[in-house]
């Protein structure tokens, strides 16, 4: 649901940062061709900074004069790595959307082999990453808006919603 919605809500002159997550696993697999300007960090640790490299394409998006909104697809895990960008003030008329797909934590380990073999409780203590963070308060304290979108109907509206600073949590199944 949550690829499909953001997919749907990008246009070409709106900009796509992936984070190095299950999610740009389930884009990549899901989502079909389309014209946009699709970004993503990568290297040894491919989850560190997504959402300043987002706000630097904002940045450079408003200097520019482009219209449209830059959209930062992360985990939770990714967006509690570069949590402090949401705390650095931006300029007037920047668009940038943050859309957390939180998940408690780190469930992209589980397509690894060896979540098939180990036992449950061991491999959920050494690859988990479990947390109790409150995106509500993480977005207040940068004065960000927030919402938290638990149907497509309340993620759809989130992807279209006026506010020019936004981080939109979506809560998903582990």
């Amino acid at each position: 649901m949550l690829a499909k919605a953001l997919w749907a809500s990008t246009w070409p002159h709106d900009r796509l940062v992936l984070a190095a997550s299950r999610l740009i696993r389930v884009a990549d697999a899901i989502v079909p061709g389309k014209a946009i300007r699709v970004h993503a960090n990568r290297g040894l640790a491919g989850i560190d900074g997504t959402i300043s490299t987002a706000t630097g394409i904002a940045l450079a998006a408003a200097r520019d004069g482009s219209t449209g909104t830059t959209r930062a697809l992360v985990g939770d895990l990714a967006a509690l790595h570069d949590a402090g960008a949401l705390l650095v003030p931006l300029p007037e008329g920047i668009r940038l959307h943050v859309i957390v797909g939180n998940d408690g934590g780190g469930t992209i380990f589980d397509a690894l082999e060896v979540a098939q073999t180990a036992d449950p409780d061991d491999f959920a203590t050494v690859m988990r990453t479990p947390h109790r963070v409150d995106f509500a308060a993480l977005a207040a304290a940068g004065g960000w808006a927030y919402r938290r979108a638990t149907t497509r109907a309340e993620l759809d509206d989130a992807m279209t919603a006026p506010e020019p600073l936004l981080l939109v949590e979506v809560p998903l199944e582990p």
